[in-house]
């Protein structure tokens, strides 16, 4: 299975701001609890190639990193 490549993207939703991550480091520091499939969420995550990514972070650890 193809991987997400970095940098990813996060545009959140309510308010359409956007932050660029470029490595699991800043993933986990900026986004320490996270869930892109929960709709309370109201963010799209991309990768460089603009396909949807999979992301779940808990307690700083990445759980789910993968294209949808």
């Amino acid at each position: 299975m193809t991987k997400p490549k970095f940098p990813i993207k996060v545009r959140f939703l309510e308010d359409d701001t956007e932050w660029i991550l470029d490595s699991e480091i800043e993933m986990v520091s900026n986004l320490e609890w996270f869930n892109s499939d929960d709709p309370g969420e109201k963010a799209l995550v991309t990768d460089k190639q603009g396909r949807a990514v999979r992301l779940t972070v808990e307690e700083l650890r990445i759980k789910i990193f993968e294209l949808k």
